[in-house]
């Protein structure tokens, strides 16, 4: 009886860490026990356990590092002597870097799937941008399948980059159970008298890497807002630092430093929503806003800037708020009205919960699944 060719699979994304510890070890598992050989190919020290082979590339989040070519030239003979089936990218360089690497080996029958985070050309982007633009019009014609999730994503590069197959999903897929482990009765009391936060105060939470895309300094500014009538309130910081503690300087030109906890990378997200009141998230461009479908998992309100991610969530004033970006006024005012409406609160978590299944991991997975059969075929 002739032998059934197994299948194989790389992976390409930035870090190891926030990137495929973060979000791509249930692709990994699910890949993997359907009968896939699945390697990864990204930067950072961290073990990736369940994959079959790890590739540490030296690789930046700029194109223009020098660690760039180095690790072109190590993507593209891993790709060239493993024979993939699927070479399956993630984030803007990760991605960059496959797409090219990958053109020869898909002359040979690999194909290349980019998962689109969010598009540098979202409503309203700046005109810088748009320089990038005959870049990723090239890329799109050595891209076999596109994936989207957003629906302004999905319909600007359904018609702009139509050479890929495009899909649109429900997001990059929640684990569940990370947000359902029993949480014992006084752990909020804790984590508060840990980070010296009153127990009677309202905790704002964002949970994103520090740089500027995620706009940290508008919570900053809008908290300096709120303040003013209540003072009672503090702002938790969660994720790496990528530009070397401006936003704690800054803070303290705006004397809110008191006020604000810088916590660095954490694994107990679902204690320190716990410990909070609402979910506050201010990026300027966002692809999915993840941290916002955390939050409502663990049934905690949202304020969101108004970008294609967070609205593809959001329903203003039903399931949330969204505010116009730079408004940190109008942010301060939708603080204030959740801090003093318990009601309003409430409401925002009840109508959040009704959809959230949607975004699970075990709804994307089937999604992710029948896209990798279907461009094989």
């Amino acid at each position: 009886m002739r032998k059934m060719k197994q299948l194989k699979l790389l992976l390409v994304a930035n870090e190891a860490k926030e990137h495929i510890l973060k979000f791509h070890q249930p692709t990994i598992k699910m890949m993997i026990n359907e009968g896939w050989v699945v390697d990864v190919a990204c930067g950072g020290d961290e073990k990736i356990e369940c994959c079959n082979t790890q590739y540490k590339l030296p690789i930046s989040r700029s194109p223009l590092h020098t660690k760039w070519n180095k690790g072109y030239r190590m993507l593209k003979k891993i790709i060239d002597e493993n024979h993939y089936d699927i070479v399956y990218c993630h984030t803007s360089v990760g991605a960059l870097l496959a797409q090219i690497a990958c053109k020869d080996a898909r002359q040979k029958g690999t194909k290349l799937i980019k998962f689109a985070h969010g598009t540098y050309f979202y409503k309203n982007a700046p005109l810088l941008n748009w320089l990038y633009y005959p870049l990723y019009k090239y890329l799109s014609f050595i891209t076999d399948v596109m994936i989207t999730i957003t629906q302004e994503d999905y319909q600007f590069t359904s018609k702009h980059f139509s050479h890929a197959k495009t899909y649109l999903v429900d997001g990059i897929g929640i684990d569940t159970s990370r947000f359902t482990k029993e949480i014992s009765d006084n752990s909020r009391e804790i984590y508060r008298r840990d980070m010296n936060i009153p127990q009677d105060a309202t905790v704002l939470i964002y949970c994103a890497e520090l740089i500027k895309n995620k706009n940290q300094k508008l919570l900053l500014d809008s908290l300096k807002e709120v303040m003013k009538t209540r003072p009672n309130v503090y702002l938790v910081l969660v994720g790496i630092d990528h530009i070397d503690g401006k936003y704690k300087e800054y803070s303290k030109r705006l004397s809110v430093e008191d006020h604000v906890r810088f916590l660095g990378w954490r694994n107990d997200i679902a204690q320190l929503y716990d410990m909070a009141d609402i979910c506050v998230a201010s990026s300027i461009r966002e692809g999915f806003g993840l941290n916002i479908v955390e939050a409502m998992l663990c049934k905690r309100p949202v304020i969101a800037t108004n970008n294609s991610g967070h609205a593809s969530i959001i329903n203003d004033g039903y399931n949330g708020f969204l505010v116009k970006l730079g408004a940190s006024n109008i942010f301060a005012d939708r603080i204030i009205r959740l801090t003093d409406d318990v009601k309003l609160r409430g409401q925002f978590v009840d109508n959040a919960y009704k959809d959230i299944n949607k975004y699970s991991s075990f709804e994307i997975l089937k999604k992710l699944k029948e896209i990798f059969y279907k461009t094989i075929k």
